[in-house]
């Protein structure tokens, strides 16, 4: 009898440790979400990579199944959320199309791999807070490591001293620019990524803010308040129009829902206060700065930066003979080009093969402006040309160049093209130029152009689509190109899912939103609350849906669920959304 209850003493002080421990482990998950490194932490060949994020995950997950071995828990226990059914139908859909895939199985398992990381991540917040782990922890657990992102945003755009040396550590590019801006990015890879990532700590704030509220502290909700201004300048910063477009969405549609029967709730003001403020900062950088103009009326800066050329046709040259032409360019883009500095814009040229399929000359002279070129303003440059070291027909390649950043044909804007012969000259020791393929052209592709080829990936595989993740390894062919940017995305998450997992892989995904939006009408619309432990969850339950609309709205302009820091996000986010309502 003894030994028994010693044993059963022991197994409830084992449980306790690793139940604290995995508790810990939850919330250090949560803060360090936007802080993945570049380099990985442990690499098993080169199939199993996994980064530091995925290594805290990793030991998040396997700290939960040790405590439910231990307290030998029935499984069946997890799956009393709402959304476990249409959790389920989609991870089958993933993983049917994956193991169904046309071509690049591999790839399409291992990012199927990844769903199911998110999936079990979900389980496990669902779990932690049943055990007694409170749901405000993980979110005042992210709003920290979020307002540390936004700071280091701040500190970024305002080109503080060794700033891009401390973010190099978290991502491969130095410095994203648009139009000479700089675009937030902080310590996530892309401005994108980093938006959508403050979109969620954005609303987590505006719960934070209205639990303080309503209980009176004063002190903390004002330090809050400047929190979510120092969130939605960062948000601002990163020049991503979706994301505010997103935010005001949801800050509009959970605030008309908790109008119809709570009226002005401590939640609805605080989303108010929180969103007035973003609208302030965004009429400010709207009216003060240029570029935030032309961000929000342009779809991309491929518009901003384009040429007119008026060439004289040239005579037949000698190779490498060197000669001396007028050239008059008119800037007819919509942002004003530089004569000077490190990024300054210049004429150049490229030399092409006579069907423009291969370049031989990638980077030619440069022809230095005479001053600054305002839209619509031209001048006549007196431009230097070197003739290639191979004798032969060619296409000479008119093109701008903005230094450091981007030609502007790579932007999609066409070079200006114009035949020229070369014939033998005399003979020297420069070494011949090799063609290679000229594919700059394929390197930026319209979001519409992404669009429409992940509507004929589903068209032509509208069943399984062709393996979870393999939409960017394969839409090239169905745009007919030869070579692609494979990191591109469709830029609408709808329709990737739908080109990667199919009818199936769709159907399963929109009943999950139909779940969560059943569940979030259920707890938005009920009475409000006088039980201060009630409307507390209330208010927390408000941010989580607003969170989760602000994402599904951005989701129709952008794909984040390759991104670890969102994908491990928007799961953890579910998690707390199916258990914390009232």
């Amino acid at each position: 009898m003894e030994r028994s209850l010693d044993f059963s003493v022991r197994r409830i002080e084992w449980t306790r440790v690793i139940t604290l421990t995995w508790w810990a482990s939850i919330l250090l998950l949560a803060f360090a979400l936007p802080f993945e490194l570049v380099s990985p932490w442990v690499k098993l060949g080169d199939a199993l990579v996994f980064t530091n994020l995925e290594v805290i995950a990793l030991i998040s997950v396997s700290l939960w199944i040790a405590r439910q071995v231990l307290l030998k828990q029935s499984p069946r226990e997890l799956w009393r959320t709402p959304l476990a059914l249409p959790l389920v139908l989609l991870m089958v859909a993933l993983l049917l199309s994956s193991v169904l895939a046309p071509s690049e199985n591999l790839h399409a398992l291992k990012v199927t791999a990844r769903w199911g990381m998110g999936a079990a991540i979900f389980l496990m917040v669902v779990n932690a807070l049943d055990s007694g782990l409170p749901a405000r922890y993980l979110i005042q657990a992210s709003v920290i490591g979020g307002i540390v992102v936004a700071a280091l945003a701040l500190f970024e755009v305002a080109t503080v001293q060794n700033i891009q040396m401390l973010l190099g550590v978290f991502r491969q590019e130095p410095v994203f620019q648009v139009g000479g801006e700089v675009r937030a990015s902080s310590t996530l890879g892309y401005p994108t990524i980093a938006a959508v990532y403050l979109e969620f700590i954005f609303f987590f704030i505006v719960g934070w803010l209205a639990r303080e509220w309503l209980q009176r502290r004063w002190l903390r909700a004002s330090i809050l308040f400047a929190a979510s201004v120092v969130v939605s300048e960062a948000l601002l910063l990163t020049l991503t129009r979706s994301a505010l477009l997103a935010v005001a969405g949801a800050i509009i549609l959970i605030i008309v829902i908790r109008w119809l029967r709570a009226r002005l709730d401590h939640w609805t003001r605080s989303a108010f206060i929180a969103g007035l403020g973003l609208a302030l900062l965004f009429l400010v950088s709207y009216f003060f700065n240029p570029v935030t103009q032309l961000r929000l009326l342009t779809e991309s800066d491929r518009s901003w930066y384009r040429a007119n050329y008026q060439v004289t046709t040239l005579p037949e040259l000698s190779t490498e003979q060197m000669i001396t032409i007028p050239v008059q360019v008119q800037n007819i883009g919509l942002h004003a080009w530089e004569a000077n500095g490190a990024r300054a814009v210049h004429l150049s040229y490229h030399w092409l093969s006579n069907d423009s399929q291969s370049i031989y000359v990638a980077d030619g002279l440069r022809t230095q402006l005479p001053h600054d070129l305002a839209p619509g303003e031209s001048a006549t440059l007196k431009a230097t040309v070197r003739a290639p070291a191979r004798a032969g027909n060619y296409l000479l390649a008119w093109d701008m160049v903005r230094e450091d950043l981007f030609w502007f044909s790579v932007l999609g804007w066409p070079e200006y093209q114009i035949p020229v012969r070369v014939l033998p000259g005399q003979v020297t020791n420069s070494p011949i130029e090799t063609a290679s393929p000229n594919v700059a052209g394929n390197l930026t592709i319209e979001r519409g152009t992404l669009w429409l080829a992940a509507i004929d990936v589903f068209a032509a595989h509208p069943l399984l689509g062709v393996g979870a993740g393999n939409f960017r390894l394969v839409f090239g062919n169905y745009l007919h190109l030869s070579f692609w940017d494979n990191r591109l995305h469709a830029n609408n998450m709808y329709l990737e899912l739908l080109a990667d997992a199919g009818a199936l892989g769709g159907l399963a995904f929109l009943f999950l939103i139909f779940s969560s939006a059943k569940l979030a009408w259920r707890e938005l619309h009920a009475a409000a609350q006088t039980n201060s432990d009630k409307m507390e969850k209330v208010i927390w339950f408000a941010s989580l849906a607003a969170a989760l609309v602000a994402f599904l709205i951005h989701g129709v302009t952008d794909y984040f669920m390759e991104f670890t820091p969102v994908y491990l996000l928007v799961w953890m986010t579910l998690g707390l959304f199916s258990r914390e309502h009232t």
